[in-house]
Parts: structure tokens; C-alpha cells; sequence
């Protein structure tokens, strides 16, 4: 059985304002469904949505590992046995 929430259980469940919720339904930023007056969210929907927020970057530190290509940072990048020690790993 599907666990439904109206806007303020889910307002409550993603611990922000009702309010805010309601424009981002509106806005389609978060799944939900306007029944007649009232909007209506699946907790499976809204738990969905907070594990997408969650593993998505911030930022990329590094735009491109080909050193002819810009981006990134412009510092030297560590030899391979380096990044091998760094994570534990033999040397190869």
C-alpha cells in the first residue's frame, strides 16, 4: 500500500515550509499530484527525491584528466604510485 501525505505532512516529513513545498509542487521541482485543490505527495516519491539531492556533486574539482584540455584545477597531478599509496593499494 502506497503511504500518501498531503501538503503539510510532507512539508513536515522534508522538514520545510509548507509554503515553499507547495510552490516547488507547483513548479514540478518536487514529485506530486494536485487532486482537485489539494496537492497530494507519496512518501516513496519524497523519500526518492531526498536520496537524488543527496548524491549529487556540488561541484567537479576536476573538469577533465586530459592535460591538453583546460579545466580543473591547475595544479600538477600525482604519479600513479602515489594515488596507489594514497589509497592503499600495490603499485603496479
Amino acid at each position: 500500500m502506497m503511504e500518501t501525505m498531503n501538503l503539510d505532512e510532507a512539508a513536515a516529513f522534508l522538514r520545510m515550509n509548507s509554503e515553499v513545498l507547495r510552490r516547488w509542487a507547483k513548479a514540478g521541482r518536487v514529485p506530486a499530484s494536485k487532486i482537485g485543490k489539494r496537492w497530494l505527495f507519496l512518501r516513496s516519491d519524497l523519500v526518492d527525491f531526498i536520496r537524488s539531492k543527496q548524491q549529487k556533486p556540488t561541484r567537479t574539482l576536476w573538469q577533465s584528466i586530459d592535460e591538453e584540455k583546460s579545466g580543473g584545477f591547475d595544479l600538477p597531478r600525482p604519479a600513479e604510485n602515489e594515488y596507489s599509496a594514497l589509497l592503499g593499494l600495490k603499485a603496479g
